[in-house]
């Protein structure tokens, strides 16, 4: 297991009983040039401030034949909360996400050949907006830009986002969507 955050390496130890785990940032990672047959990653891709880093980083860790395989969160997602925040008149603390062909064009201006890109919305329900926000905040999804000060004024502002994401309520509970990008590539050849 690869990761930039040593909490996680140590989830992943516990959770997956994992023996070799390395801390190292996607776009530096620590390979011997072309000697990983697949690389795979989960929803952490989105965070590179410089994709064409990672798709050279994991490019010239590649072997000829490797496969890069990898999820990532695409702009459209978290919608909702996005709305929701505005509608309060409230700065959203939520990251941008790239669009789908930003992969596309960073994969293929580091030499590899995009064998799968398929995108698809995935949609959470909870029963409260706690419930979403505590979830949105243990997966490190908000990237606060503007703080929120705290006590009454802070609680107010809640009061508000609430008051306006109750709408939207399903008979599931609030939804929260998801747009996520599913692909596979691997090194062109010749």
């Amino acid at each position: 297991a690869v990761d930039l955050a040593v909490g996680m390496l140590q989830r992943a130890r516990q959770l997956q009983r994992v023996e070799n785990c390395i801390q190292a940032d996607l776009e530096h990672l620590p390979f011997a040039p072309h000697s990983i047959d697949l690389i795979f990653s989960n929803l952490a891709v989105q965070w590179s401030d410089h994709l064409s880093h990672v798709m050279r980083s994991v490019h010239h860790s590649l072997r000829a034949q490797g496969v890069f395989a990898f999820s990532t969160v695409l702009e459209g997602s978290l919608n909702e909360l996005a709305t929701v925040w505005a509608d309060a008149k409230q700065p959203a603390p939520i990251n941008t996400f790239r669009d789908a062909e930003a992969y596309r064009t960073a994969l293929m201006q580091q030499g590899f050949e995009v064998l799968t890109l398929h995108a698809a919305q995935h949609v959470c329900f909870y029963p409260n907006l706690y419930a979403l926000l505590r979830e949105f905040k243990a997966l490190g999804v908000g990237h606060v830009k503007h703080s929120l000060p705290p006590g009454l004024h802070a609680r107010s502002r809640l009061a508000k986002l609430e008051a306006a994401y109750e709408p939207l309520r399903q008979p599931r509970g609030l939804p929260l969507s998801w747009e996520i990008l599913y692909v596979v590539a691997q090194p062109k050849h010749g």
